[in-house]
């Protein structure tokens, strides 16, 4: 079974401890590839583009989200909260 790596550098100070890992796997007999986005320092602007057209894009094939009714009860029923609760206490004012 041929393993394949992929090498997801985050910060550009861990290259120098990358190099030695992607060394050690090539010696035992996989694959490496690497991974950075901060290369050519252009990421934020990327993001924002992709961003940006998403947003512009048309949506209408898209599901709506579901009400989830009983889940919200459950979770309401696990830490004993419901709005419509009756305080077992009148308020007064002093």
């Amino acid at each position: 079974m041929q393993y394949k790596f992929l090498i997801y550098i985050f910060y550009s100070y861990s290259a120098p401890i990358g190099n030695p890992l992607e060394q050690e796997i090539i010696n035992r007999g996989f694959i490496v590839k690497w991974f950075s986005d901060i290369e050519d320092g252009k990421s934020s602007k990327r993001i924002i583009g992709t961003s940006i057209s998403y947003l512009q894009k048309d949506k209408s094939h898209l599901k709506s989200k579901p009400l989830n009714l009983i889940r919200k009860y459950k979770k309401r029923k696990h830490i004993n909260y419901f709005a419509f609760k009756s305080y077992n206490s009148l308020f007064t004012i002093k």
